[in-house]
């Protein structure tokens, strides 16, 4: 293996990605960048247009370069970019940081944590040459989650990218139309969204289940049988499982206090029954399954 191997984690948001990058980064091998995809990110700049942007290996070579370039800016010593933050440092601390960053770029292996690069995550993983990590979540607990946070979505980020619609979304595309001209539910919002996403990783785990440098995760059994799952996490990606990562598990899951990223993920396994009305959860149910039945099994509504 190469020691500076990336590793990426993707999947729906709310499907737990983070959960993992944090716990992957308590050991120490890692170094964590946060969803480089996001184009609201904090850095400055991104050459994506669309939130879930989609590059293949048709994309445009001037597109491609530049995200490639971007990319590895974020992990990368060599380039104008990371020089470019050293001359905006005016304090000693931020000096303290910048070299601190240096060396954990230098010494530690990239870890992408982006759910909103799963429509470009094999493009990725062919330019990156990474291993790849994505999350699986039931459908109700996903929308259950999306409506607790209110996040709606604009589907004209798919329709617009000509390319994406021809080619993972093409089942969804008079819907997706539709969901462009016309107001819906946020249910309606994440039925369709999580259609469209676990569709593509379902596309991936028929083609990608036997590349030892894939692996699919689901966040109920990552829920259920955590230390044990995340050490199969741990192997495959080739990171030490120690005594602190074991701890960060706790913390995470067994925390006095529930927050954002520490809950109980028992409890947390359900939860969208107290979230979602009955009909919510069989309108859900009924509209998903042409998806969910590649992922889970009728007791997993129950």
């Amino acid at each position: 293996m190469t020691k500076k191997k990336p590793i990426l984690i993707t999947g729906a948001h709310r499907s737990g990605t983070t959960w993992i990058g944090r716990v992957l980064e308590s050991s120490n091998e890692v170094y964590y960048i946060h969803e480089p995809f996001n184009i609201q990110n904090k850095r400055g700049y991104t050459p994506f247009k669309y939130w879930f942007h989609y590059l293949n290996s048709k994309s445009s070579n001037l597109l491609q370069e530049n995200t490639l370039k971007y990319l590895k800016s974020l992990y990368s010593i060599k380039g104008s970019g990371f020089y470019k933050e050293l001359f905006r440092i005016s304090t000693v601390k931020g000096l303290y940081k910048f070299i601190k960053d240096r060396n954990n770029r230098r010494e530690k292996r990239p870890l992408i944590k982006d759910p909103i690069a799963l429509m470009s995550t094999l493009w990725i993983y062919e330019n990156l040459n990474c291993f790849v990590i994505i999350a699986i979540r039931h459908p109700a607990a996903f929308v259950a989650s999306i409506k607790l946070k209110n996040w709606r979505f604009d589907f004209k980020n798919f329709l617009d990218q000509k390319e994406l619609m021809e080619s993972y979304l093409v089942p969804y595309k008079e819907k997706i139309k539709d969901f462009c001209e016309n107001e819906y539910s946020i249910i309606e919002q994440g039925i369709l969204l999580w259609n469209c996403i676990y569709s593509i990783v379902y596309n991936f785990k028929q083609t990608k289940s036997e590349n030892k440098d894939w692996m699919f995760v689901k966040h109920e059994t990552l829920s259920k049988n955590t230390i044990d799952e995340f050490k199969k996490i741990f192997s495959f990606s080739q990171l030490t499982f120690s005594e602190n990562v074991k701890n960060k598990i706790i913390e995470t899951t067994q925390p006095k206090v529930e927050s954002e990223h520490e809950r109980d993920v028992l409890k947390n396994i359900k939860s969208w029954k107290q979230r979602l009305t009955q009909n919510e959860i069989s309108n859900i149910k009924e509209q998903t399954f042409d998806v969910w039945r590649h992922f889970y099994v009728e007791k997993d509504w129950e």
